[in-house]
């Protein structure tokens, strides 16, 4: 499987400061994934682009052309609620009231470097978290999975069927062997042979739990309950 890159996108109507900002951005961040930095000079191109460009990070001026950086990321928002901000800025009675989206951090723009050295710990933590790899499968027969790819994984018979956006992969593996572990990183059991991750959970009705617009599955009564009460408490710390 390719490496997935990390992307870093940065929004700043300045096109010579937002150079210099990416410039900085792929000096500082020596990941094990390689890295790359998409500029958007206006809030159209990040609106339009966002999803499809898959990005991971977003470094936004907070007087970003017309607009408020703050606008701008509440409708990102709108398109992933976990959207992941740092917002840049020339004047720092910003800070305080830069609480939209939980940003990252933030970074003056006479302070740069030094501000995205301090925002870094956080920036590498996040990307950790998101990127964190797991292994299903015994012996010779593994496959490696980022976890923030996988949907849903469930039991047929012997085999277990890991669930991504457009694939599936099916290995030989037991539930009970990885559930501890997948419910370490946001994993509910809803039936006895099936995990749903709550990143992607978008609507529990009945005895039903939607993912996205690519998955949906029954829930056992029993487990109804449950998985109302950790998606809540997901929602609320995403």
């Amino acid at each position: 499987m390719q490496e997935t890159a990390v992307r870093f996108a940065i929004c700043d109507d300045d096109k010579v400061y937002a150079e210099k900002m990416k410039a900085l951005i792929l000096q500082t961040f020596h990941l094990p994934q390689p890295v790359e930095c998409v500029i958007y000079l206006n809030q159209e191109q990040i609106l339009k682009c966002y999803r499809e460009d898959k990005i991971d990070i977003i470094f936004m001026d907070i007087e970003f052309g017309d607009t408020i950086g703050f606008q701008v990321a509440r409708r990102l928002s709108m398109q992933d609620s976990q959207l992941a901000v740092v917002y840049m800025t020339n004047y720092e009675h910003y800070i305080t009231e830069a609480f939209v989206c939980r940003p990252l951090g933030f970074i003056r723009k006479s302070h740069a470097e030094d501000d995205l050295q301090i925002a870094g710990q956080e920036i590498r933590r996040f990307i950790g978290q998101k990127y964190s790899r797991f292994v299903f499968g015994g012996g010779a027969a593994v496959v490696e999975v980022p976890l923030y790819k996988v949907y849903a994984v469930e039991i047929y018979g012997h085999d277990m069927v890991i669930l991504l956006e457009n694939e599936n992969i099916r290995v030989r593996d037991k539930l009970m062997r990885v559930e501890d572990e997948l419910e370490a990183h946001d994993f509910v059991k809803i039936s006895r042979g099936r995990m749903v991750h709550l990143k992607y959970v978008t609507a529990i009705e009945g005895k039903t739990v939607q993912l996205h617009e690519n998955y949906e599955f029954a829930v056992s009564a029993d487990k109804i309950s449950m998985l109302k009460s950790r998606w809540l408490a997901y929602k609320m710390l995403h």
